[in-house]
């Protein structure tokens, strides 16, 4: 058995409150409270968090055995006036981040670490003795 049987694989899903966006992470994660039960799941169980709410575009975690589920709920969820759905889901936290930044133009805090480019110097290591001035 692999640590990742045991500690369980992770969905990240990416959601977007339509409408009104004055709705704030308390009354979002209060509203997915009450939702979880009546989708009869267990918020424990299949490790439901949200990651992430701000500016009407949010991330939540959970197991990758109930992704399907988690999506339906979120999608199905109204609030007064506004309306939630489901944008991406990915198996790491990192590519919903890039995803957001460079579609959107979104900047979510946290650590996140930029791709080089091919070809590009790297300006940790030393300079060879033969490029030395």
């Amino acid at each position: 058995m692999t640590v990742r049987d045991k500690a369980g694989r992770r969905r990240f899903i990416l959601f977007e409150v339509a409408g009104e966006t004055t709705s704030g992470m308390g009354r979002v994660i209060n509203l997915f409270r009450q939702r979880l039960p009546e989708a009869g799941l267990d918020g424990r169980e299949i490790r439901f968090r949200v990651i992430h709410f701000e500016n009407g575009i949010g991330i939540v975690r959970c197991s990758h055995l109930v992704r399907d589920q988690v999506t339906e709920m979120i999608n199905s969820t109204l609030l007064t006036g506004t309306e939630l759905r489901t944008i991406r889901t990915s198996g790491t936290l990192k590519t919903l981040k890039d995803w957001l930044r460079d579609n959107r133009g979104i900047k979510v805090p946290g650590k996140t670490i930029q791709k080089k480019m091919k070809n590009q110097p790297n300006m940790n290591s030393p300079t060879p003795h033969s490029q030395r001035p």
